[in-house]
């Protein structure tokens, strides 16, 4: 044998006998870190949705208060 090939043949021998102890995860989605981090996730996009719904009845009091007032406040301006 070369001594060139001698490095090449070892690592080639090596990554085959220790490829098998290396595999990956069968199913990542049976990890509970995972799935407890995807129900948060799922939770937090809920709470997000909420806050940014503008159609909601008391967002739409709060506005037509707040535009009366701005209204109010002008009139009294021009006066």
């Amino acid at each position: 044998m070369h001594p060139q090939t001698r490095p090449l043949s070892f690592l080639v021998i090596s990554c085959l006998l220790f490829a098998p102890l290396l595999c990956a995860q069968d199913n990542p989605l049976n990890d509970p870190d995972l799935k407890e981090m995807l129900k948060e996730a799922q939770k937090m996009q809920k709470e997000a949705k909420e806050l940014q719904n503008p159609g909601s009845p008391d967002t739409k009091k709060k506005l037509a208060e707040m535009l009366s007032q701005a209204k109010e406040e002008e009139a009294r301006g021009k006066t």
